[in-house]
């Protein structure tokens, strides 16, 4: 808390954590996003900031097996 020109102002540390998280994180998102739109369609396997990208895009089945 402070005093400001008469005000008393109250920040709650928590939410504002989380909001520099979630800002930080979209940021992040775009940058990458961003660099996955400029991948050229002659590479099959792209790599940018750890997430692989099959150029064209295929369609792949995950399983615990």
């Amino acid at each position: 808390m402070c005093i400001c020109d008469n005000w008393l102002v109250a920040i709650d540390q928590h939410a504002a954590d989380e909001r520099i998280r979630l800002e930080r994180f979209f940021n992040e998102l775009s940058t990458t996003l961003q660099s996955l739109s400029q991948i050229s369609e002659d590479h099959v396997l792209s790599r940018v900031d750890g997430v692989s990208v099959l150029v064209p895009p295929a369609a792949v089945v995950l399983n615990n097996h």
